[in-house]
């Protein structure tokens, strides 16, 4: 079994493409919160309470975001663990996707990893990633053949626990 979600590369608007490509050059993708804090070891139930504690209060709904997505993404990081191959694409909200690629590494934490955007707010969480499609695709231009597509919002609101077939044909 495969899992597969997509990704924002920020949420700071105007900032996606640029985040995108920070995630491209560096190979890797990336969430926030729990700035300060190496979660090696720890449980999804010991990582919730901070990932609320840290939430951006001025960024509307980021501790619900953080609850819904932490999930996903520590799922990401267990699923290397299991030798398996899983997939993320990044999204430009809801209008495309700039690239697809296979998870490569567990869960990495480097204080400053992935600039956002935004002054002195880093992504510090993160797993390696190794880019297979990065030319970026409207999503007027996918086959969702019948199948949901992705979340338009939040940092990574989804994990499907299969390949959409509307994907199959970029890796």
């Amino acid at each position: 079994m495969s899992y597969f979600t997509t990704i924002s590369p920020t949420c700071v608007y105007g900032e996606k493409r640029a985040a995108w490509e920070r995630f491209r050059t560096g190979g890797y993708i990336a969430v926030g919160w729990c700035y300060d804090t190496d979660l090696t070891g720890m449980s999804i139930e010991e990582i919730l309470p901070l990932v609320e504690a840290t939430a951006d209060p001025e960024t509307p709904n980021d501790a619900k975001d953080g609850r819904r997505s932490f999930p996903n993404f520590w799922e990401l990081c267990q699923g290397y663990k299991l030798d398996r191959r899983d997939y993320v694409a990044v999204r430009n909200g809801n209008d495309g996707l700039f690239g697809v690629g296979y998870v490569k590494s567990g869960y990495k934490y480097s204080r400053h990893k992935h600039f956002t955007g935004k002054p002195a707010h880093y992504y510090p969480h993160y797993l390696e990633v190794e880019w297979v499609w990065t030319e970026y695709i409207q999503r007027i231009s996918l086959d969702f053949g019948g199948e949901t597509s992705w979340q338009p919002y939040g940092t990574m609101p989804q994990l499907y626990y299969s390949l959409p077939s509307y994907i199959l044909k970029y890796i």
